[in-house]
Formats: C-alpha cells, structure tokens, sequence
C-alpha cells in the first residue's frame, strides 16, 4: 500500500512539473510574440537587418574641407558654407547637397532607456548586457551601437530567462526606434584604421554614424535638394563613398 502511495505521488509529481514546466514553455512563446508585435518588421523594416560590412574607397581628391565640432570631412561641393551652428550641430548648404553634423550627449541613451522600462529596470538591463558583452559594450558608444544594430528577432528564440529576455526586448526597441529611417533601403558596417562607424541609407538622404578612439558618436547626415529638371551625374550614394575616407578627427577630438 505504501508503495503504491508512493508511486501515485511521483506520477502526481511529474504531472505537475510537466504542467508548470509546459506552462512556463507557453508564457515564453506569448512574451516572444508580443515582442514581436511591438517591434514589427512590417513598421520596421530594418528589425531583422544587421549592418553589411562595406570596404571604404581611397580618399577622394577633393579641393572643398568643412570642420565642425572635432570632425573634418573633404567635399565635392566647391560652395559648401556654414548656414547653422550652435553647440551640439552645424549645418552646411551647397546648391545641391545639405550636411549637418551632431555629436550625441553621453546621456540621450540612458534617458531613452528609462523612458521606457523606468529607471530601476533600466540599472538591471545595463547589469544583465555587461554580464553577456562586457563592461566595455557600456563605456563606448560604438560598441552599445553596435550591439544594438546586431540584434534581431531571432535572437529571442530558445530564451527561457526572463532577464535575458527582457535584454533583447529593450535592445529591440531601441534599435526599432532609434535607427535613422534611412536604414529602409540598407544598413551598413565601416571600418579602417582612422574611422569606423555604421551608414544608413542609399537613396537621396544618407545618415553615418561616426567614432571616435574614445566611442564618442557623431552622426553625420547628407541629403540631396530634388530639383526638377537637373541631370544628376553622381547618386549621393557615389558621392557619401567618396567622402567617407577623408573624414578625420581634429583638435584632439579623436583622442
């Protein structure tokens, strides 16, 4: 009688750790599907990207030179002039081309981050990426970024820690809301021994995000006016090609 006692309370046993543990399987699958949904490849067509590493042409033979904030660049464009500046941007206008230059306050993350989960969970999301990344992935802009720009949806697959899911939940709506909108026609990765940073867009209006030694982020945009009428010989694409080896970081801004 004892026996079968005992044998009845492992069968119960095993039942309910099947039932909790198929439960827990359930609750996991439901989470995953509304991270989904929050951060749709259908709104966000850039989700599921990671950056394409593209190979930097040699440096164009540009007469034109503009410098704004620590960051130089040679243009194509003889009439670039400085038309805004203040302390965090400068804009230059050619007749055809528009450039504006930023650099990201060290707090704009950390503000976005406790907008939407809080502060308090936002302590425990930097505690839980240090312990995937490295403490390093904290400390330097360009390797939160590129973090950030790496993750997708899939990466929610097969996790079954809430922490780690709420990770890649926050990585995900950072990367869904942040991300230059250009990204909808490519997201791309560059690197060389003077520059490195992430390029968003082929069309008319490119972003770059740039870095320095120290992390630090600058991001540069470059649009073309559409003007109709005018034959275009160069897609901004060939010309931002051109630019991005001649950018460079000055008076000690790259150090």
């Amino acid at each position: 009688m004892k026996k079968s006692w005992i044998i009845c309370l492992s069968i119960v046993l095993i039942l309910a750790v099947g039932v909790i543990g198929a439960g827990k399987l359930f609750f996991d699958w439901m989470r995953v599907e509304v991270i989904k949904l929050q951060t749709s490849e259908a709104e966000y067509s850039w989700v599921n990207q990671k950056p394409l590493k593209v190979e930097l042409a040699k440096k164009g033979d540009f007469q034109g030179v503009i410098e704004a904030l620590g960051i130089s660049l040679g243009v194509p464009w003889k009439d670039m002039r400085l038309i805004k500046e203040d302390n965090n941007l400068c804009t230059f206008q050619s007749e055809d081309f528009r450039i504006s230059i930023s650099k990201e306050s060290e707090l704009f993350i950390q503000d976005f981050i406790n907008s939407v989960v809080g502060h308090e969970k936002s302590l425990k999301f930097y505690s839980y990426l240090t312990g995937n990344y490295g403490k390093r992935v904290i400390c330097s802009h360009y390797e939160f970024d590129k973090v950030v720009l790496n993750t997708v949806q899939h990466d929610l697959e097969h996790v079954h820690s809430d922490k780690k899911m709420d990770m890649f939940y926050i990585l995900l709506v950072i990367k869904c809301q942040l991300t230059p909108l250009s990204a909808q026609t490519g997201l791309y990765h560059f690197e060389n021994d003077s520059i490195r940073g992430f390029q968003f867009g082929t069309g008319n209006a490119i972003m770059l995000w740039v870095y320095n030694s120290k992390g630090e982020k600058y991001q540069i945009d470059i649009s073309r006016k559409i003007r109709p009428n005018i034959k275009i010989t160069k897609s901004v694409l060939e010309e931002v090609s051109g630019v991005l080896p001649t950018i460079k970081f000055i008076n000690g801004a790259g150090e």
